[in-house]
């Protein structure tokens, strides 16, 4: 069984790092499940990350570049596009520059590879309420009207059925897609336990400077080991330091992101 992961990017070479570092700790125990990873980058112009494309520096499967910028859900849905024309792999996995994975996402991962799952999102965010909850695969689910694009599983079959029907446009794409779906019948769910943490704080859909308490987050999240919480707290912190946008300290404490979990539970 074959899964692409799709990373959406632009000017965020410092988060994709950080971002390409967790996927390469994580730990595939499904000896039948090939993994590839797409970039997908949308007209970048960081010198550094223009050096580290040059010379394909991740080894990734393939890199597509936009020719003109096309916003985050022009670059999502190109993408999208880009799967189903070039790729023969049975499930799409939309990552973002911004996202950090735990140790436990390749078990969870693999229960619903199994069960031929539709559509399953292993971001549980803050921005999108619940409906209600139930079990499927012995792991506990949130059943919602809409989930984000980013932290999604997708069949190839689901996804074909998005771009059929689903019109892209400049904001908002994954809450159409979400309303397509759920009026024709299909459950949108996300694991209770989000597997993926945001680390980006500002963006075309989501941004802490823009939505203030209302930031997306991930909740229910947690690393399985203290010292990986420690390194995505330093990590953290080198990256907004060197933002130079606002002290990293005040970000992490008034976002109500993950980390302020983090840093409690390594002081304890």
């Amino acid at each position: 069984m074959e899964i692409i992961f799709g990373i959406t990017h632009y000017n965020r070479f410092n988060l994709l790092k950080i971002c390409l570092d967790f996927l390469d700790n994580l730990s595939f125990k499904n000896s039948n499940l090939i993994i590839k990873i797409n970039l997908y980058d949308d007209a970048s112009n960081e010198l550094e990350f223009a050096d580290f494309i040059k010379y394909n520096r991740y080894r990734f499967n393939r890199i597509i570049r936009n020719e003109e910028n096309m916003g985050s859900t022009g670059n999502i849905y190109n993408m999208y596009i880009d799967f189903l024309m070039n790729e023969t792999a049975e499930f799409f996995f939309n990552m973002d520059c911004d996202l950090v994975v735990s140790e436990s996402f390749p078990s969870a991962l693999d229960k619903f590879l199994k069960n031929d799952t539709k559509l399953i999102s292993f971001y549980n965010s803050s921005s999108h309420g619940r409906k209600s909850l139930k079990v499927i695969n012995k792991e506990l689910v949130v059943i919602k009207d809409h989930i984000g694009s980013a932290g999604t599983l997708f069949s190839r079959n689901c996804l074909d059925d998005i771009i059929l029907n689903v019109p892209s446009r400049q904001i908002a794409y994954d809450w159409d897609w979400s309303s397509y779906l759920n009026k024709n019948g299909n459950s949108i769910y996300s694991t209770y336990r989000s597997y993926f943490l945001h680390i980006g704080f500002s963006g075309d859909n989501n941004s802490i400077f823009q939505l203030g308490n209302g930031f997306d987050r991930a909740l229910n999240f947690f690393f399985d080991s203290k010292e990986k919480s420690k390194a995505t707290y330093v990590q953290l912190k080198t990256y907004l330091n060197k933002s130079n946008i606002i002290d990293s300290e005040l970000i992490i404490s008034k976002s109500q992101f993950m980390i302020k979990k983090i840093i409690l539970w390594l002081k304890a």
